[in-house]
């Protein structure tokens, strides 16, 4: 259960003490749900997002996967518990992979799914929890760069890095 009385439109609360555990079985001893998406076992807290149409958005993500170049340096931001950049990790073998996401309870499913992957992964990917502009000089670095932003969109920061340094990147 969340117990979220904080005024504004933020869904959930993201202090983990405003969660509680009802249940937990052997098979989800953490309280996690896992996924299956392009191969990989995704691994969801309660208190992460998760897409609603997960077969739809894994056809998307196939889409996507077919222009990563191979061997990339990828960042994602907004990447709640990393489901596209840790897919695109293994299925197009990254030589790195930055994922930011505000919500720093994502981590909990960002760290069982990469535990769960081929452990030749484990020191590729790291996840950076704080607002996308904690990630720009990761960004300056990279081959590749995923957005899949919130309703309020990217801070200021961000949105000037685009403008700035990627005019000729961007597409």
């Amino acid at each position: 259960l969340n117990f979220n009385d904080s005024m504004g439109n933020v869904v959930l609360a993201l202090d983990r003490a405003r969660w509680k555990l009802m249940k937990a079985d052997r098979e989800h001893p953490q309280g996690l749900c896992h996924e299956q998406l392009m191969g990989v076992r995704i691994a969801f807290a309660p208190y992460a997002f998760r897409q609603a149409n997960f077969s739809a958005f894994e056809t998307l993500l196939w889409r996507v996967a077919a222009v990563v170049p191979e061997g990339a340096d990828l960042v994602e931001l907004c990447a709640g518990v990393g489901v596209m950049g840790l897919a695109l990790l293994r299925q197009r073998s990254l030589k790195s992979l930055v994922c930011c996401e505000l919500n720093r309870l994502a981590q909990d499913g960002f760290d069982a799914t990469l535990a769960g992957m081929d452990p030749k992964y484990h020191q590729r990917a790291q996840f950076v929890a704080g607002p996308s502009s904690s990630a720009v000089s990761h960004l300056r670095r990279c081959d590749v760069i995923l957005v899949d932003p919130p309703r309020a969109g990217l801070e200021p920061s961000v949105l000037d890095f685009f403008c700035r340094a990627l005019p000729k990147q961007l597409s």
